[in-house]
C-alpha cells in the first residue's frame, strides 16, 4: 500500500509500505495469530519435547483406574500453551527446555520475528520434596535473568540514591562494593567455597562494579552542570566556595572536587581541555573491575 506523513498541516509524497499493518487495523490480530500458529508448527514439527500425558475421555473422570487399561489409553505431548498473543513453552527438564527455546528461536528467525528477552520469564516447579534450582535458559546466547534486572533497577537505585554529589571515601566505597558483590553472588548462586573472584561475578552478571557506577554517575552529573548557563545556581555552587569558612583542627574534610578530579584521571579524561570532555559517551562504556586509587580499599 501507499502511505503519506502529515506534519504541521503539510502532507508528504506517497511512499510504498511493504511490511506491517496499519495501526488499529482489525486484520492485525488475525494475521498475527495465523503467522504465530504457522511458526509454532514449523518449530515443533518433528519434536517430541514437552510434558507427556496419558488420557482417556470415556468413563468417569473420577475413576483414575481406567487409565491403567493400556489398549484404551492415548498418549500426547504438551509442548506449548497459547493464550491470545502469549505462548508458554513446557518441558520436563532444563535441557529439554533449552532445546525447545532454541527451536522456537530458530522458527522466529525463519518468519522474521524477534524475541524480546526483556519480557520473557523462566519458571521452574520442582518435584515434591526437591530443592528449587534456578534454571539457566538462554535465547541466542542471552541469559534470561529477571533477578539481575530487578537488582539493577531497584536495589542499586535505592542504594546509590543521590550519589552524584557524594564525597566518596575509601570506607564508604568498600562497604558499598561488598554489599553489591554479596547480592550478586546470592542471585547467581555463587558460594565463597567456589573461590570465584569478584571480577568473574561482575562479568556473569553483566554489571559494573560500585566504583565504576559511582564515578559514572558523578561525571555524568558534573558534565550536565558544567554545560548549564552561568546564571544557574548549581553551576555557581560547583565553581564557587564559601566566603566565610574556617579550617578545622587536624585532618580536613575531603572536598567533592578531589573525588571528581580523581575520577577524571581514572577514566583518562583531561579536565584542562574544556567542558566538552565531561560527556558520558567517553567513559560510559568502560567496565572497571578494580577500584581507582582514590577509592581502592587499603589492607
Amino acid at each position: 500500500m501507499l502511505a503519506r506523513v502529515q506534519d504541521n498541516g503539510e502532507t508528504s509524497d506517497p511512499f510504498p509500505v511493504s511490511k506491517g499493518v496499519k495501526q488499529g487495523c482489525v486484520l492485525a490480530p488475525t494475521l498475527f495469530s495465523l503467522t504465530f500458529s504457522a511458526m509454532l508448527t514449523d518449530a515443533f514439527r518433528d519434536s517430541d519435547i514437552g510434558i507427556g500425558i496419558t488420557y482417556r475421555t470415556d468413563g468417569s473422570i473420577f475413576n483414575l483406574r481406567r487409565l491403567q487399561a493400556k489398549p484404551k489409553v492415548s498418549k500426547d505431548t504438551v509442548n506449548d500453551f497459547l493464550f491470545a498473543d502469549d505462548c508458554a513453552l513446557n518441558a520436563a527438564t532444563e535441557a529439554d527446555m533449552q532445546c525447545s527455546v532454541d527451536k522456537f528461536s530458530e522458527a522466529c528467525n525463519n518468519f522474521g520475528l524477534t524475541i524480546n528477552t526483556k519480557k520473557i520469564e523462566v519458571m521452574h516447579q520442582p518435584a515434591p520434596g526437591k530443592l528449587y534450582a534456578k534454571p539457566n535458559i538462554t535465547v541466542n546466547g542471552q541469559r534470561l535473568n529477571t533477578k539481575i534486572k530487578v537488582c539493577r533497577a531497584i536495589v542499586l537505585k535505592t542504594l546509590l540514591y543521590g550519589c552524584e554529589t557524594w564525597t566518596v571515601y575509601q570506607r564508604h566505597a568498600r562497604k558499598l562494593n561488598h554489599f553489591h558483590n554479596t547480592c550478586l553472588r546470592k542471585l547467581l548462586g555463587i558460594k565463597w567455597q567456589d573461590r570465584i573472584p569478584d571480577t568473574e561475578v561482575l562479568t556473569r552478571a553483566g554489571l559494573p562494579s560500585i566504583y565504576t557506577i559511582l564515578m559514572q554517575s558523578q561525571l555524568r552529573w558534573t558534565g550536565h552542570v558544567v554545560r548549564m548557563p552561568d546564571h544557574r545556581l548549581p553551576k555557581r555552587l560547583l565553581y564557587g566556595k564559601l566566603q566565610q569558612r574556617k579550617r578545622s583542627k587536624g585532618g580536613q574534610k575531603k572536598p567533592f572536587r578531589v573525588t571528581l578530579k580523581a575520577s577524571l584521571k581514572a577514566f583518562d579524561i583531561n579536565h584542562n581541555s574544556g567542558s566538552r570532555q565531561l560527556r558520558t559517551e567517553e567513559y560510559g562504556g568502560q567496565l572497571y573491575t578494580k577500584a581507582p586509587k582514590h577509592m581502592k580499599p587499603t589492607g
